[in-house]
């Protein structure tokens, strides 16, 4: 069986993340995409207003999310950060 495995880029550059949940409402809300990734990934990476990319397949060539960081909320293990899509 195989496995799907979305790939997450900020600002072009592939990163590592453990989890993350995507949600588009329709009408006139923006979707927005929120996840989390170690700290070792984004420390000394300035995050805001950077742009996301997810694939949801390796073989995708249109994106399924692109957005911009609006937030970031460091822990001492991870980062969990907020983007949102443009209207």
């Amino acid at each position: 069986m195989r496995q799907i495995t979305p790939r997450l880029l900020i600002s072009g550059r592939e990163i590592d993340f453990f989890g993350g949940e995507y949600q588009s409402n329709g009408n006139l809300t923006p979707a927005t995409i929120t996840f989390t990734m170690p700290l070792t990934e984004g420390v000394a990476k300035h995050l805001w207003n950077k742009e996301v990319t997810l694939f949801f397949h390796d073989y995708d060539s249109k994106p399924l999310f692109r957005g911009w960081i609006k937030r970031v909320k460091e822990d001492f293990e991870r980062i969990e950060v907020f983007a949102q899509d443009v209207l």
